[in-house]
């Protein structure tokens, strides 16, 4: 019987909407009677004649995938009986259809409101923000659901996950133990309750659960897979691995599991293995890039660069790709195709300064440091935004390759993007002097200071400078000591100290600060063997002098230095 009521319900309801469930905006009067049977989903509402009608149209034109009609025709049911919690949900579930979300929210609201008891609007409102990942709207559409159903597992289950997503661990934990208690549900309430425990770091709770959950299912792959992880962060590599194979026995194609074995050989530096389960990645995974960049990794720390080459080729369109391309091709010394690649990198990726920067490593231990200049100009000329970085990797350039003049411009462009970077103004100065401009490195170097004070290179760059044109003593002394005591171990600046000495005639104290440079120095800079040499010549330690200025003559390079010590070896005989 009740399903003929609902027939002839439908036939009036159809017969009555006529030509307007074709356009709604047509103005069609609502039939002057219609019977509301027991079974209307508008019963508990009480509806008006017109609510019913418009209800209608906008059903037939569900149907009938006519959606704008739909939507003005329910509007217009809605219109008719504002306060109607069914027709607000209607509402809600037609927009959440079309992923309108704010929309069938606030009808979701609006239908609560109405009826704050209305179950079917908890529901999808539940539903809505588990899926928006709204954790705090979830909870407690779940708290609400779950005071009708207590004891109903798979709200349990929800309330459960979103509690733990939103770190209400002990709220969690409280609810996976009552889900345990249905016999279905035991499996993943105890895995829950294993993740619960790995949350909080409670790695022995964890692992108990996960081993229950297995035990009850054997092949619940999850379960493995994140006891596997608990392994991992308690240091248990071997564990971890054995795990992992576990979940691959039940499921070949666990693409994460795969990964964290692939891990454990690079880990291990066994290469083959990891080769291995990457070759099965990429059967799996198909034109992942990730994946087959990880294969051609392994084949770059195997030395088989022709082999990375080739996988890193088919995805050439990939700055990611053509970087580790480019490096695969230094390792072959072939310079020639690594800046062919440069080339073709997209100049706005991250990868294209970075793929420049081994190129020109490349260059600069090949001793090519004009090339590795040129290379670095070329790539920062096609670059829009030329960051702090950018810039202060061009000095190192300049002065390798002695191109004074050139990187003075350079710095001199940079500081008007960036005026207070100390070190541009020292190494300004430092070019000034390799020029021989005085003037100009005295300058460069209290800027330097002036910007930061605490640039123990550019004060012990002007102290010296000050000593070995025997100006401003004092001054040079005070400059020193404030750098050595930002660098209270360095050879260098120990080195300046003792040589300020040396030009104001006080030997002993000369001699003090320059054995002591010797010492940090281990003997390596030549500067420093020179300057001990001399002072010992002046303290009148002919043996000791000639034995360092020897050892200087042998590792000095610099001919002016060179001189220097002959004739200071010349006054010994």
């Amino acid at each position: 019987m009740k399903k003929i009521s609902i027939i002839i319900l439908t036939f009036i309801l159809i017969g009555a909407c006529g030509s307007t469930s074709k356009n709604i905006k047509e103005k069609v009067s609502p039939p002057s009677k219609v019977v509301i049977l027991k079974t209307s989903p508008l019963n508990n509402d009480t509806p008006s004649i017109e609510s019913v009608y418009y209800y209608a149209v906008a059903m037939l034109n569900m149907y009938n995938r006519n959606f704008k009609n739909a939507e003005k025709a329910f509007l217009k049911a809605l219109e008719e009986n504002p306060d109607s919690p069914y027709l607000n949900y209607r509402m809600a579930t037609f927009y959440l259809h079309f992923q309108n979300i704010q929309k069938a929210v606030k009808y979701c609201e609006r239908s609560l409101l109405k009826n704050p008891n209305f179950k079917k609007a908890h529901e999808l409102l539940a539903n809505i923000y588990a899926a928006t990942n709204n954790i705090k709207g979830a909870i407690s559409e779940y708290e609400f659901l779950l005071k009708r159903k207590p004891d109903n597992p798979t709200l349990l289950l929800k309330y459960g996950i979103f509690l733990l997503m939103g770190e209400q661990f002990e709220k969690a934990k409280k609810t996976f133990k009552t889900l345990i208690k249905n016999k279905k549900f035991q499996p993943t309430g105890y895995y829950y309750l294993g993740k619960t425990y790995s949350k909080i770091k409670l790695f022995r709770e964890a692992l108990k659960y996960y081993k229950k959950a297995t035990e009850l299912k054997p092949d619940f792959e999850q379960a493995y897979y994140e006891m596997g992880l608990v392994y991992q962060l308690e240091g248990k590599d071997e564990k971890a691995y054995k795990t992992y194979l576990k979940v691959l026995e039940i499921n070949p194609d666990n693409i994460l599991a795969r990964e964290k074995i692939v891990r454990y050989f690079v880990k291990k530096n066994d290469l083959t293995g990891a080769l291995k389960h990457l070759k099965k990645l990429k059967d799996l995974e198909g034109d992942n890039i990730n994946i087959n960049i990880k294969l051609a990794l392994v084949y770059i720390e195997l030395k088989e660069y022709k082999k990375a080459i080739e996988i890193l080729k088919k995805f050439s369109e990939f700055p990611k790709a053509q970087y580790y391309e480019i490096t695969a091709y230094l390792k072959l010394q072939d310079i020639k195709n690594a800046l062919k690649i440069l080339q073709k990198i997209n100049q706005s990726s991250n990868y294209y300064f970075d793929s420049a920067v081994i190129v020109i490593n490349y260059l600069i231990d090949a001793g090519k440091f004009n090339d590795a200049l040129n290379t670095y100009l070329k790539v920062i000329d096609n670059l829009e935004n030329k960051n702090l970085k950018i810039y202060k990797f061009g000095l190192f350039l300049f002065d390798k390759a002695k191109e004074y003049k050139r990187g003075i411009e350079f710095i001199d462009d940079a500081l008007k993007k960036y005026p207070n970077v100390s070190e541009f103004y020292f190494y300004r100065g430092l070019f000034y002097d390799k020029l021989g401009n005085l003037k100009m490195v005295i300058d460069s170097m209290k800027k330097a200071i002036n910007v930061n004070h605490k640039s123990s290179d550019a004060l012990n760059y002007l102290g010296y400078t000050y000593a070995i044109h025997k100006m401003k003593l004092n001054e040079a002394e005070n400059l020193i000591k404030e750098a050595l005591k930002l660098k209270p171990d360095s050879a260098a600046i120990t080195d300046s100290l003792g040589w300020v000495y040396f030009q104001k005639n006080e030997f002993q104290k000369a001699l003090r600060f320059l054995k002591k440079a010797y010492e940090l120095d281990g003997g390596f800079q030549a500067e420093i063997i020179y300057h001990l040499g001399k002072v010992y010549l002046k303290l009148n330690k002919m043996k000791l002098a000639k034995k360092y200025l020897k050892e200087d003559l042998s590792k000095s390079a610099d001919k002016d230095l060179n001189e220097k010590i002959k004739k200071s070896l010349e006054e010994i005989k």
